[in-house]
């Protein structure tokens, strides 16, 4: 399930207060996410209520309990508009939340608007306000929000977090400039990562459901080889600076089982048992 944190890039401080937030299950009524154009401000804010709610990340716009206000220019009737849905009650008493991202389009109406809500906040609900130019909004709607402020983060630390993800390949690093590509590259980096922390027998299970999958170029098997690779050796490097022998031939025993699985399914071996003989070797 992709919703925590990890992908965030930068933003370690404030990140940190989202996390204890979600432990301590003390969460405010209203935030106020501030900071320039492009930073993970909207990012962060639908990882962090998806956390909440404990559900994927690319499920909150089909979620009954989320609405999203996303537009250019925020009128008054789309906050009466919020303002109902976040009155009507949930099933099993659950919460309500809302992201309004881009805030400081809001009408000077629809801001009056939603100070009515945050003045006499209704039920168990989360508003969150996502703006790079916070002095846009009232000085009452901010007070009555927990103000959290996001800077740019440092070139040095996007270069370390990009070198690590696309394993020091820059074919790789390119692709990953591409939003859609990042996302899917994200998702299936964490479901790699799962695998290699799963039982053996719900491995065998789960080769057998990407097996079933169609997908008649092979491209999730080809991509999942390439994720798998790119793991285990950077977790190899870790157990080699660790002085851990035992473990470094254990990450590569599993590369050498992943090259002989990679060259089984180039021979047209059968899917399930090259998969097999990877997930038969830890």
């Amino acid at each position: 399930m992709s919703s925590d944190f990890d992908q965030i890039i930068g933003h370690k401080k404030q990140l940190s207060y989202l996390k204890k937030v979600i432990e301590n299950g003390n969460a405010s009524h209203a935030y106020c996410f501030s900071g320039p154009n492009s930073i993970g401000k909207y990012t962060i804010a639908r990882h962090f209520i998806a956390q909440i709610l404990k559900v994927d990340e690319s499920k909150l716009a089909t979620h009954p309990n989320v609405s999203i206000i996303d537009e250019e220019k925020i009128s008054v009737d789309m906050v009466h508009d919020l303002r109902e849905r976040l009155a009507l009650s949930t099933l099993g008493g659950g919460i309500k939340v809302a992201i309004i991202n881009s805030a400081h389009t809001m009408s000077h109406g629809a801001q009056n608007a939603l100070l009515k809500t945050f003045e006499e906040p209704r039920g168990n609900a989360i508003i969150i306000l996502v703006t790079e130019k916070p002095e846009y909004l009232l000085r009452t709607i901010l007070s009555r929000s927990a103000h959290i402020k996001f800077s740019l983060v440092p070139i040095s630390e996007i270069k370390n977090e990009m070198a690590h993800l696309c394993a020091r390949r820059p074919g790789l690093a390119i692709k990953l400039m591409d939003e859609d590509y990042k996302h899917d590259f994200l998702e299936l980096t964490a479901e790699a990562e799962e695998f290699l922390k799963m039982s053996l027998a719900k491995r065998l299970t789960y080769i057998e459901s990407v097996v079933k999958q169609k997908d008649e170029r092979n491209d999730k098997i080809k991509e999942l080889i390439s994720v798998w690779r790119i793991l285990i050796h950077e977790n190899l490097l870790e157990s080699l600076n660790s002085d851990s022998v035992k473990i470094a031939k254990n990450h590569t025993t599993q590369l050498r089982a992943l090259q002989e699985t990679e060259e089984a399914l180039n021979s047209n071996s059968n899917k399930s048992l090259a998969l097999q003989h990877f997930a038969l070797s830890f």
